[in-house]
């Protein structure tokens, strides 16, 4: 089969390489989307700490059963796959913390992925997609549920006032949670105009700070003068992060959704002052993935809306180089 193999830095080659074989409990998948995460960029750029070559990547994807030893699954089955591989052993699993399980790998991280004509996982990770669900938007299923476990984390009240940082694909479904879940205002700053653009066409207000004036500004002009009871950061960069600090109130949060790539530096003192709260989250709890299906499977919402462009597997290359260009693309799928 073909695959989309990371190989070195910078270094990404299709291959052929052998159809996975599968044990008992687990389906093999005929891939028909994969998503490209910021994740795999940073994979393929060399700055992720615990992935390491050569490894398929992609671990937001759908496809349909191919081969089955599962009781619960048979060929033909439309699916969906949660790619957290938990030890099941340790403290934090022992607990129900899966997610943050102590020895915790992803598929197309830490294990062949979805860059590939066919991949496999456990019938525990594996989920049925409704059939009002198109499988394009099943492949953002994971996206999704780290939006939903972020919303969870934040302990948002009815008419809180939301900021959103970064207005990526996570960042855009975070804003719509947000809204459905009885949200005050709901603000967006983004820096680029494509999607700050793109915001506003799925029906956010979105704000550049770079051209339209000072964002702790707006916020408070729209709270009030309180600030957002709720930050969730989502650009991954020092300086959103600060944003996010800047722009809360007095007890107010901000939920680290984005991985910054640098040290950030920030003032405690104000936290102190005003009993704010800095709540990081890493992927989503169990049991998170199969709410998203419900939650979508009960609402009309479009993700198909967050795609801006598609690409073949054998157009990997130019497909990550478009998703890593944020004045161009929203969130980039690979069609096989």
């Amino acid at each position: 089969m073909k695959a989309a193999v990371w190989k070195s830095v910078n270094k990404i080659e299709i291959e052929e390489i052998g159809i996975p074989e599968i044990a008992n409990g687990e389906v093999l998948i005929k891939v028909v989307y994969a998503g490209i995460c910021g994740s795999d960029i940073t994979i393929l750029n060399g700055k992720h700490i615990n992935a390491k070559p050569p490894v398929v990547l992609g671990h937001e994807f759908s496809g349909i059963v191919e081969e089955s030893k599962s009781s619960y699954f048979k060929k033909g089955d439309r699916v969906g796959v949660e790619p957290l591989v938990s030890c099941g052993f340790c403290k934090p699993c022992s607990e129900g913390n899966n997610h943050v399980c102590a020895n915790l790998k992803l598929l197309g991280i830490n294990e062949n992925g979805a860059f590939a004509q066919y991949t496999k996982a456990h019938e525990a990770k594996t989920f049925k997609i409704p059939d009002k669900m198109s499988l394009a938007e099943a492949a953002m299923l994971e996206p999704f549920s780290v939006a939903m476990h972020g919303m969870d984390v934040s302990k948002m009240r009815i008419g809180s006032h939301i900021l959103v940082v970064g207005a990526g694909p996570i960042g855009a479904m975070t804003a719509l949670l947000a809204g459905y879940f009885g949200a005050g205002k709901v603000m967006i700053s983004e820096l680029t105009d494509f999607r700050v653009n793109y915001a506003k066409k799925l029906g956010f207000s979105a704000f550049n700070p770079t051209k339209e004036g000072d964002l702790l500004a707006h916020v408070l002009k729209n709270t009030d003068g309180n600030g957002a009871d709720i930050a969730f950061e989502c650009g991954g960069t020092p300086e959103s992060v600060k944003a996010c600090l800047d722009c809360i109130g007095i007890k107010g949060r901000v939920v680290q959704i984005g991985i910054p790539k640098q040290l950030v530096e920030t003032d405690y003192r104000r936290m102190i002052y005003k009993e704010q709260e800095i709540m990081g989250i890493r992927i989503y709890q169990k049991g998170t993935f199969g709410r998203a299906i419900r939650f979508l499977s009960d609402r009309n919402i479009a993700l198909k809306d967050f795609v801006s462009h598609f690409f073949s597997l054998e157009d990997i290359a130019k497909a990550i180089e478009c998703a890593d260009d944020k004045n161009r693309s929203m969130k980039v799928l690979i069609k096989f």
